[in-house]
């Protein structure tokens, strides 16, 4: 089996086989020590340097693009709950709102019907003290009249013993 080492510093090493088993040919294996070889081919560990390079920008880049898109859900998110917290809070003071202006009108109502409760009242005493001064007044006319038909009857009385 013979051995060839490419791109070493990366950390890749790529073995050929001489095994009839091997369909490819080759496997790459990530190894962290330096390999000696009998044959090393500066073309090829150029070229696995700049696929070495290649890939480690592409998986940099994903790498980027998931914060960046996770950065952007997560924002997103926070803007939806934002928003959802904005609109109960509207809600809240809509039905706050509501609550006070339904408190503001019954109380009005209900002042409403205490000045017109203070109105009858003051209608009712006023009729009470008509009615009171009339009853006053029939009281001193029977009165009146009683004393004029005592004083009738005494006048009879006093005509007959004449």
């Amino acid at each position: 089996m013979s051995h060839l080492t490419i791109g070493q510093d990366a950390g890749l090493s790529s073995h050929a086989s001489d095994d009839s088993d091997s369909a490819s040919g080759y496997s790459f294996t990530a190894t962290t020590s330096a390999s000696s070889s009998s044959r090393k081919r500066p073309h090829a560990e150029s070229t696995m340097d700049k696929f070495t390079n290649t890939l480690s920008d592409a998986s940099t880049t994903l790498l980027n693009e998931m914060q960046v898109s996770h950065e952007q859900k997560a924002d997103t998110k926070r803007v939806k709950l934002e928003y959802q917290i904005w609109s109960c809070e509207q809600k809240s003071c809509d039905i706050a709102a509501e609550r006070q202006y339904e408190r503001e009108a019954a109380a009005e109502q209900h002042a409403h019907e205490l000045r017109v409760l203070e109105h009858q009242a003051k209608d009712n005493e006023e009729q009470a003290a008509s009615r009171q001064e009339e009853l006053t007044l029939k009281v001193k006319e029977l009165e009146l009249k009683l004393a004029f038909e005592k004083a009738l009857a005494e006048r009879l009385v006093l005509e007959k013993k004449i």
